[in-house]
């Protein structure tokens, strides 16, 4: 059974796409970059191997290729969320000139959250603007200092949050027991998945999805009523 076992994860873990910086080693064994294509988990052309390179490398990839697919069905990850929570400050790996960035949420963002129940909201825009402030802020050449941040598993648990709040809105209270700004939930949750899939994700992602992203937000924005926040 452990033998089996150990197959059935050597097979993911070589068919599982790398959601990494991308890297290899070429031919002469010179360490380069691989900017336009996919690259395959393999410990000796990954940045992210670490002390456990084959079950940690398969396993985190199955939970991002998990996440994708959710995303592109609009469904709960079939994995729960990892914990990360034990991670230091993001913007203690930014050089020390470099303020700590704060994002301003005003009153009525801050209130509809919470009257409906999506206090997570807040986390994580707050989270989401990090990761954009850490993005520029660093050398995206510098893979060394991106892999010590574990800047992929922190974009890996704000995507898992939003598909969660997603999910939780799906069956919401009637129109009269919300806020009348409760309709701008939804718009920000399916923005902040675009803004995942085109700027915080460092590996190449296909066009589609996007475009799946893209034409779920605007459907979201037509079907809601926003003259509420103009008020």
């Amino acid at each position: 059974m452990a033998k089996l076992a150990d197959r059935h994860a050597e097979f993911w873990w070589r068919s599982v796409p790398c959601s990494h910086p991308s890297q290899w080693f070429s031919a002469n064994g010179e360490h380069e970059r691989r900017r336009t294509h996919f690259t395959w988990c393999r410990p000796k052309t990954c940045s992210m191997v670490r002390s456990s390179p084959r079950k940690h490398h398969w396993g985190s990839n199955i939970l991002r290729a998990d996440l994708m697919t959710a995303t592109n069905w609009q469904t709960l990850p079939r994995f729960p969320l990892m914990d990360f929570s034990s991670l230091q400050p993001l913007s203690s790996y930014l050089p020390f000139n470099v303020q700590k960035p704060v994002l301003q949420s005003n009153d009525c963002l801050i209130r509809t959250a919470v009257q409906t129940g999506n206090a997570a909201l807040l986390h994580i825009l707050q989270d989401s603007h990090e990761l954009a402030h850490f993005l520029d802020n660093v050398q995206l050449k510098d893979i060394s200092l991106i892999n010590l941040a574990s800047y992929p598993d922190r974009v890996y648990t704000v995507e898992h949050q939003i598909l969660h709040l997603l999910s939780q809105n799906e069956f919401q209270p009637s129109p009269s027991e919300l806020p009348s700004t409760a309709c701008i939930i939804k718009p920000m949750l399916h923005a902040l998945l675009l803004h995942i899939y085109t700027s915080l994700r460092l590996s190449p992602v296909a066009p589609k999805i996007r475009g799946t992203l893209v034409a779920r937000l605007y459907g979201c924005l037509n079907a809601a009523s926003l003259v509420a926040l103009n008020q």
